[in-house]
């Protein structure tokens, strides 16, 4: 799709948009998932609001916020509906497959748009998670049906509690002395 052009909403139906890197093994790190989340919360276009956290993979799940359109629209939406019903962004080192009319392989990253009114996102939004993930990002769209659950966390991938770090002092220059 030309980044200057905006995707076609159609009338009555939704659709699913998945967006996932180029190169399909890439993992990323925690916080790449966690800057793409940040960047979406900041700038209004998604609102997180449940996550389901293991050792090795995170998924949150968002609902639209005030400037979700700016993902589909450039200008502004006119619409009481709601531009889609659910985002979803997947990071970590544990693939889970995916299924879409022209890829069905497994990643580790990707960023779901379930039940949009548009069939794709604008160029700039493509952009925008391209570059914060620095990586190319190929993005698929289908009809949608239903959402899905949001993923449980198997027993065993829990995240481990991470040991505190014992401190022996102040931090420099902050120890008082008496002689």
């Amino acid at each position: 799709m030309n980044p200057q052009e905006e995707p076609m909403a159609k009338k009555s139906k939704r659709y699913d948009i998945i967006m996932v890197p180029n190169h399909r093994g890439t993992r990323f790190a925690m916080g790449t998932g966690a800057a793409i989340i940040r960047n979406l919360a900041a700038s209004y276009l998604a609102k997180p609001t449940a996550e389901s956290v293991a050792e090795e993979w995170v998924e949150v799940y968002c609902e639209p916020a005030v400037a979700s359109h700016d993902a589909f629209v450039t200008g502004g939406y006119e619409g009481e509906t709601p531009i889609f019903k659910e985002l979803v962004i997947r990071f970590g080192t544990v693939p889970v497959s995916v299924k879409y009319d022209e890829i069905e392989e497994p990643v580790a990253f990707f960023l779901e748009i379930r039940g949009a009114l548009f069939d794709d996102v604008v160029g700039t939004f493509h952009k925008r998670v391209a570059d914060i993930a620095y990586t190319k990002i190929d993005s698929y769209s289908r009809p949608h049906k239903r959402l899905p659950a949001h993923r449980k966390v198997p027993k065993g991938q829990e995240p481990k509690e991470k040991k505190k770090k014992s401190s022996a002092g102040g931090m420099a220059g902050t120890r008082v002395e008496e002689f």
